[in-house]
């Protein structure tokens, strides 16, 4: 979830206490929190079958005056569909829990994520040549996950080719018309009865009491929208059909996990893997038990301003790190740079290379389209420092401090 916590000027009243500071306090500091989740582990796999580039092939965005495009709105929702499986109306609540970029989104778009735009979309995907799509990620699916295909069809027999006999009943079905029945039946025509074990009501009050039907029957309208049994709250025939792509799609993507991920376990001869809760062990892994295990993914940013000083990328447990080599999947997928972010007035646009001559001084003033300029030793020890006292005061207020009056309850300063 992408939050922000204030931290009131910690380190400008610890300085102060200490004597080391008179002058006016410094800049507050804010403590940002962005949920990555499974996101960048999907988007590995939507990477790697093309799935964005295809939709913006056969969904194509021909009016400028669209703010998100149709293909990248389609993203949204197929993301959303395979982490969260909101409605279409809680895709923009859904985004913003998470980091946008994750979704495909800059900053512009992700604030034109809502159901119009997603439905409009879905509009789209209608009209378009959605055979032709699919057929086109079939294909990508042969070709870069190594998916064969040759038993899909009827071809010539061959003799390493092995059959089997399946036998099917049918029962034959005979009815016919009980006319007393009908007769029976005839008589209550055009009356609507009802039925109540109060024979102190009136008729009146049996129809009033009736009337009430609706409150009850909300309740079991919540049991399948808000504990998670979704319905399609689609009127438009075209948009249903056009969703129901999008979740072929979302099942092909978790078909592609799942073999992958057993494949790796098969050839390291791993048996098992820890993914059951209390870490009972699993010999089949699911999609939906790896996406739950990356649930919880976060990164946190100590802010001055607007300024990065300190990045706390997702701290990945030892399962979560064999997971994703057993997928393929780098670990610098859950470390990324954000671009256009300043570390403390430098520039971090695509991370490729550090040089161990560049000073604040030159850095602060070069051009950094390609090269990050990172500050030095010094700086990174007095922001370790700064980052180290902060963390230690929130967690004072937090859980209140020890027995002491020093540190955090329950913490040993020593450890």
């Amino acid at each position: 979830m992408t939050t922000e916590h204030s931290v009131a000027n910690i380190s400008a009243r610890i300085a102060h206490k200490q004597g080391r500071s008179s002058g006016p306090p410094a800049e507050a500091l804010r403590l940002h929190t962005e949920r990555l989740g499974p996101l960048p582990l999907l988007n590995h796999f939507l990477g790697r079958l093309g799935l964005e580039p295809l939709l913006a092939r056969y969904v194509p965005t021909e009016d400028r005056r669209v703010a998100l495009p149709y293909a990248t709105a389609l993203g949204v929702l197929l993301r959303s569909l395979l982490v969260e499986r909101e409605p279409i109306y809680r895709q923009a609540e859904t985004v913003r829990t998470f980091t946008p970029a994750l979704y495909g989104l800059d900053a512009r778009q992700s604030a034109h994520v809502g159901d119009d735009q997603i439905r409009r979309a879905l509009d789209r995907l209608f009209d378009a040549d959605r055979a032709a799509l699919l057929t086109a990620v079939l294909v990508a699916v042969g070709k870069r996950f190594g998916v064969q295909f040759a038993q899909l069809h009827r071809g010539r027999p061959r003799p390493q080719r092995s059959y089997r006999k399946l036998t099917r009943r049918r029962p034959d079905l005979e009815w016919s018309l009980d006319e007393e029945a009908v007769a029976y039946d005839r008589k209550s025509d055009g009356m609507y009865p009802l039925l109540t074990n109060d024979r102190t009501l009136s008729p009146a009050q049996v129809l009033e009491a009736h009337k009430g039907q609706p409150t009850i029957e909300k309740r079991f309208e919540q049991i399948k929208t808000v504990h998670e049994i979704a319905p399609v709250l689609l009127k438009n025939e075209g948009r249903i059909e056009a969703l129901f792509t999008l979740y072929f799609l979302t099942l092909l993507v978790q078909g592609l996990i799942e073999p992958e991920l057993r494949r790796a376990m098969a050839r390291r001869r791993i048996p098992e893997l820890p993914l059951y809760p209390e870490e009972r062990r699993c010999k089949a892994p699911t999609t939906e038990q790896v996406l739950r295990l990356f649930s919880l993914a976060e990164r946190h940013t100590l802010l001055r301003g607007d300024r990065p000083e300190q990045v706390f990328h997702a701290d990945l447990t030892d399962l979560q790190r064999q997971v994703l080599d057993l997928l393929g999947v780098p670990a610098t997928a859950y470390r990324p740079w954000r671009r256009s972010a300043q570390f403390r007035g430098y520039s971090l646009r695509e991370v490729r290379n550090v040089g161990p001559e560049r000073t604040r001084a030159n850095a602060s003033r070069a051009p950094c389209d390609r090269v990050t300029c990172l500050p030095d030793a010094s700086v990174l020890k007095r922001n370790v420092a700064l980052t180290t006292r902060v963390t230690w005061r929130i967690l004072e207020r937090r859980w209140g401090t020890g027995r002491d009056g020093v540190g955090p309850a329950g913490f040993d300063q020593q450890g």
